[in-house]
């Protein structure tokens, strides 16, 4: 364990909160959430307000929301594409990134996600990723687990991005 992992393991328990019932249930394989009592609607009333705010253009309170979503629902994939998207729209492209390959880590067949990482790579002058990225999101729509909408935006993409060279 590194100092930093020390330091905050001896805070943690002089401050009693290791033996508190949210951390016994964490250590116990549950998720934040999940130790806080809240259900699935719960999170999805959260999800839906950040929603909100992402589509009415107010990143701030969006990247708010889903960071905290991220924080007690790791595991679900949605909250890491909405708050990359967030990102995105703040022009935070390294945390897009990071984030967006932390969603592809979750749901690593979606098309979708590697578009935004396409456009991500494209944004911060990394062409060759970009069109990596690019063409996974056609690969997987190929393969099924797209629609006609997004194989349409990989193929355009690509397209724009070869006229482009």
């Amino acid at each position: 364990m590194d100092a930093l992992g020390r330091i905050t393991e001896g805070v943690f328990e002089k401050s009693g909160f290791m033996d508190s019932p949210l951390m016994k249930d964490m250590n116990a394989g549950m998720t934040q959430a999940q130790a806080m009592g809240l259900s699935r609607e719960d999170l999805d009333v959260i999800y839906a307000v950040a929603f909100s705010k992402l589509n009415a253009g107010d990143a701030q309170a969006a990247w708010d929301g889903f960071t905290y979503l991220v924080m007690i629902d790791p595991i679900h994939a949605p909250n890491y594409y909405c708050l990359g998207i967030a990102c995105m729209q703040l022009g935070d492209w390294d945390g897009a990134e990071n984030i967006m390959l932390s969603f592809l880590a979750l749901d690593a067949t979606n098309p979708v996600g590697y578009l935004r990482l396409g456009e991500i790579f494209n944004k911060r002058g990394d062409r060759k990723r970009a069109l990596e990225a690019i063409k996974l999101a056609e690969a997987e729509c190929l393969a099924g687990n797209g629609d006609a909408v997004t194989l349409a935006e990989a193929r355009s993409t690509l397209a724009l991005m070869q006229m482009e060279k």
